[in-house]
């Protein structure tokens, strides 16, 4: 007697805060982290920053002069199910609603709003080569410039500033620098080396380890890209150097699965390639590639770029 075969079930994904699909209601489910499987970490937006905002609250209610402030923005940024970032559209359109929120809610909080537009001024920085850019890069100009003048405002209030408002100021004059540079012309550069050597300043003067490595690679780099006098080689070799140490301070500090830790791994194999060792970046990428893998999934955007780098550079060596 012949069986028919087993019928298959059909996964509907729903979203872990309400437990809805896509036919329940008009807004889509979206999955823009580091969660993995049929069914696993999808989400409507609007759960997820009613959600954000129910964290937030209950933190600034144990914590109100807001001490912790990266667990107040941690519900913005990271998936509590992955603990992972946010990525992509999703990434950047929360951190909008972050920043309504601290607006709405706490309304002469300037710390907490500062730390909102800092998350949003990132994100978009990060995002600058997509199809996107030039709205982007207006938007992200207008909120560095919003978040320069809160500052200002509060040192003029405050003389002795909490660490991660100063943290903040330098890391928007780094976010300035990159914005600058991506213009790819000698006056974007040396506007570029303006906003980095004030990273660099800042960035000393609270001893932020990981932005005065990051601030001097930057400076190396954008320098290389007007100063023709000088010797390339040399700036090379200590871009090498700067990247190994952000790379090393990344992964000391949050692990090497990290998005940023891998980022600056990137940038390091890149730096390898640049001083002629192939070999070496080919396995930093290729390490790179399955961590990121393992951790985020095939399909998550930074496994994608670093195969897709680590494509390229096989295809120049072997050229």
């Amino acid at each position: 007697m012949k069986h028919d075969a087993p019928q298959q079930m059909t996964v509907v994904p729903l979203c872990w805060i309400c437990l809805g699909d896509e036919s329940e209601t008009v807004e889509c489910l979206r999955r823009d982290c580091s969660c993995r499987g049929t069914d696993a970490g999808y989400v409507h937006q609007s759960c997820l920053v009613k959600y954000a905002e129910k964290k937030s609250e209950e933190m600034a209610s144990r914590d109100p002069y807001n001490q912790d402030h990266y667990l107040f923005r941690e519900p913005w940024e990271v998936c509590p199910n992955c603990h992972q970032d946010y990525q992509n559209d999703l990434a950047v359109d929360v951190s909008a609603k972050f920043v309504s929120f601290v607006q709405r809610k706490h309304p002469n909080d300037q710390p907490k709003l500062v730390d909102a537009l800092n998350l949003k001024l990132w994100l978009l920085v990060s995002m600058i080569n997509s199809s996107e850019q030039t709205l982007r890069i207006t938007e992200a100009n207008a909120i560095a410039l919003q978040v320069l003048a809160l500052i200002h405002q509060m040192k003029a209030e405050t003389p002795n500033l909490p660490t991660r408002c100063m943290q903040c100021e330098a890391l928007t004059h780094n976010d300035l620098g990159l914005i600058a540079l991506n213009e790819e012309s000698e006056e974007s550069a040396r506007e570029a080396v303006l906003h980095f050597e004030k990273y660099l300043t800042l960035s000393k003067s609270i001893d932020f380890n990981v932005g005065i490595a990051n601030a001097e690679y930057n400076i190396a780099y954008a320098k290389s890209k007007y100063d023709e006098t000088s010797d390339i080689f040399k700036q090379e070799e200590e871009q090498l150097k700067k990247a190994q140490d952000l790379y090393e301070l990344r992964v000391a500090k949050h692990g090497e699965g990290d998005t940023l830790a891998l980022h600056e791994g990137i940038n390091l194999a890149m730096s390898l390639w640049r001083t002629n060792r192939a070999s070496e970046a080919e396995r930093m990428l290729s390490r790179l590639a399955t961590v990121s893998k393992q951790i985020h999934g095939s399909q998550h955007k930074l496994t994608k770029k670093i195969e897709a780098e680590l494509h390229d550079l096989k295809h120049e060596t072997n050229s």
